[in-house]
């Protein structure tokens, strides 16, 4: 994210895509922004630089690294529903990076 970024979002799953059906019922909630809970075990944030032009004090980069526990299903597909801008000014996402195994790499190597 940038200065305008958001904490409130969900990050959704499938193993087809969500957007062709958005009544996709194959869905599933690997991270709720709005879980306290979640939150404080399964997401970090660090903030870093200055934004420039703006007149309060705001971090230029803001990166959320969640952490999914091993009992994440395998998925084909990946959806950030963005619910609330933190600043109200809408959310500007510079980048989005996913990490991880594909499922028959694991099983084989098992």
């Amino acid at each position: 994210w940038e200065t305008a970024y958001a904490d409130d979002y969900v990050l959704e799953a499938s193993l087809e895509p969500i957007a062709e059906n958005p009544n996709n019922t194959n869905a599933w909630v690997l991270f709720d922004g709005r879980n306290q809970k979640q939150v404080a075990s399964m997401r970090s944030v660090t903030e870093s630089g200055r934004s420039p032009g703006v007149t309060e004090p705001r971090p230029l980069h803001v990166v959320h690294e969640i952490q999914l526990g091993k009992s994440s299903r395998p998925f084909s597909f990946l959806r950030l529903h963005i619910l609330k801008s933190k600043t109200g000014w809408g959310v500007s996402l510079w980048q989005f990076d996913v990490y991880g195994f594909r499922a028959d790499e694991l099983h084989a190597a098992r």
